[in-house]
């Protein structure tokens, strides 16, 4: 598989992370009722006093998923909400002939 077709597959694949790591951007930064664009701090305010539940993105666990080709010249990381959607990430590129590894918030490959 040439270089091309191996990251066409890595967007590809993304896709769907990409729209969640969209969703948690916009829950944290723009959340439903609060006046225009806040400081950190006074976003950090709202959630508390509304309860949102939301979590700001740099606290989210980082699970990500390491890929390595073109025999070992190029290396990239995606990173992932949760553990279920960088596993089922890292088995699609396996299924497709890619290494991929997965690295655990402490930093561990498995």
């Amino acid at each position: 598989m040439d270089r091309e077709e191996i990251e066409r597959l890595l967007k590809e694949y993304y896709e769907t992370e990409e729209e969640r790591w969209s969703r948690q951007m916009a829950a944290w930064y723009r959340p439903h009722g609060a006046p225009g664009r806040l400081s950190e701090e006074l976003l950090d305010r709202w959630h508390e006093e509304n309860n949102t539940g939301a979590v700001h993105p740099s606290d989210v666990a980082a699970h990500s998923v390491k890929v390595v080709y073109q025999d070992g010249k190029v290396e990239t990381r995606k990173r992932f909400t949760c553990l279920k959607t960088a596993m089922d990430y890292r088995n699609r590129l396996l299924e497709s002939g890619i290494c991929a590894v997965y690295v655990s918030p402490e930093g561990e490959e498995e």
